[in-house]
């Protein structure tokens, strides 16, 4: 069993009830006689809007990333009734996601598992906590896949921005030193040959100014980025040649 409190705009609880709220969602499940329970379903609003809350809370707590599958398939069950402290919303609930596992660890064929789900909001200040009777359980292959992909998006943001930055500081040298055409320049060294690039660097060595030196440095940077993908290029198919030795086949590369 797992009592969630979370600190939000609109809906909050405080840590200090896990105990209690713990304590309760056991002894609501084995007696629920404590509270006057409403018999009938909650209404329209309660299903969507106090369910997708608990739902939406359970979806932010996996460290990878993986409950963000989880979605509501169905309310099965809902009552409500007024505890001592609390306002209670009780939900048996349907949760979907193609990434569960079953309870003895394999990954599961069923994409629908059902839970238990306590909603309760606070008779003094209106704080919302939730409870959960079991943690779902995620297929490990999901979960590294998640973490990959969190990983590999951290450090697309982090490439990203220090590209950034190294882009405002060219634009500013080349403010400086008179290369207001930046993006142009950029273009013809993108389309300029080999040895058009060497003989620029050349020209440009020749030449004692601070526009000589950038530009000289824009083409070996052109130069750095073609060697590059050729190195690239090359490892690629030598990845392929020995990959295909292995499996004895007969190789197409080298």
């Amino acid at each position: 069993m797992y009592v969630h409190p979370k600190q939000t705009h609109s809906i909050s609880c405080r840590s200090s009830f896990v105990p209690f709220l713990s304590h309760l969602f056991r002894s609501f499940v084995r007696d629920k006689s404590i509270i006057t329970i409403t018999t009938h379903p909650a209404t329209s609003f309660e299903k969507k809007n106090i369910t997708q809350f608990a739902i939406e809370e359970l979806r932010g707590l996996s460290d990878s990333g993986v409950y963000t599958t989880l979605s509501l398939h169905k309310v099965q069950k809902s009552e409500r009734g007024q505890g001592v402290f609390h306002f209670n919303h009780y939900f048996t609930v349907e949760l979907h996601s193609t990434h569960f596992k079953d309870p003895k660890g394999a990954p599961s064929k069923l994409s629908v598992q059902e839970f238990d789900i306590i909603v309760m909001k606070s008779d003094d200040d209106g704080v919302y906590s939730f409870a959960i009777d079991e943690f779902p359980e995620m297929k490990k292959t999901s979960i590294n896949a998640f973490w990959r992909e969190m990983v590999e998006e951290h450090v697309k943001i982090r490439t990203d921005s220090f590209a950034a930055m190294e882009r405002e500081e060219l634009e500013r040298d080349a403010r400086s030193v008179g290369l207001n055409n930046l993006n142009v320049f950029l273009k013809t060294l993108n389309e300029m040959s080999v040895q058009d690039l060497k003989e620029l660097m050349t020209t440009n060595q020749n030449t004692n100014s601070g526009l000589s030196s950038l530009k000289n440095e824009l083409a070996e940077s052109e130069l750095g980025k073609r060697w590059d993908f050729s190195v690239a290029k090359e490892q690629e198919k030598y990845d392929l040649h020995i990959e295909q030795l292995r499996s004895g086949q007969q190789s197409t590369e080298l």
